[in-house]
């Protein structure tokens, strides 16, 4: 059951989502970093991320994009000894992400149990609202000028970098005509309706890149 749309969309909470992983070409990726970005009242709180040991070794292709290389998860907890903290982030909040269906395949296969009826993608709120077909999350950010105060040390393309901006993209979004957009309106040009059971997900091959 979808919550109630015709309301401003600050009404409904919201959890920013990007994973980054072990980018193999032959099979889904397995989980390296993982970065969250709460979104209550519309006012967005700081990023929240988890590094994990993934079951395979990144490629080197993974290592390319998102800088984390085999050494750097070494020593970090498997997923098993978070995905209670990430379970208990996430709550009832909708997804968002930016190609959304890229961190959801990722997710349902590492919290089955969670299994969201909708996310809102900002990839399709952008190309839906804005006059622009810029699909690069960095080179958006750029253009919009949503890349100010972010701290140095976080890369483009990292999760946490990923997340951070992603979440000022959706809030831009959701307030860029003059008015706060409905959850109506939000769903109308950005809505992903999650496939289930997992195997469906599965079946999408999402690549963990951005």
């Amino acid at each position: 059951m979808f919550r109630q749309g015709n309301v401003p969309w600050v009404k409904l909470n919201y959890v920013v989502i990007d994973a980054q992983g072990t980018a193999p070409r032959t099979h889904p990726p397995d989980l390296v970093e993982l970065s969250a970005v709460s979104i209550e009242d519309g006012i967005m709180d700081r990023p929240v991320t988890w590094r994990v040991r993934p079951k395979e070794r990144i490629s080197r292709r993974g290592h390319k994009v998102h800088g984390i290389s085999n050494a750097d998860v070494a020593l970090c907890p498997p997923f098993a000894a978070v995905a209670e903290a990430v379970r208990t982030y996430f709550g009832d909040a909708i997804p968002v992400g930016h190609n959304v269906r890229t961190s959801l395949g990722v997710m349902a296969r590492k919290l089955p149990d969670w299994r969201p009826v909708e996310a809102l993608d900002t990839l399709r709120l952008v190309l839906s609202t804005l006059d622009i077909r810029e699909r690069r999350l960095s080179v958006l950010a750029e253009h919009l000028g949503l890349t100010g105060n972010i701290p140095e040390h976080l890369r483009p393309q990292g999760a946490t970098w990923n997340a951070l901006v992603t979440a000022r993209l959706f809030v831009h979004l959701a307030n860029n005509f003059g008015r706060q957009w409905t959850v109506s309106e939000l769903r109308e040009r950005g809505q992903w309706l999650c496939p289930h059971p997992v195997s469906r997900m599965q079946l999408l091959g999402e690549r963990l890149t951005q």
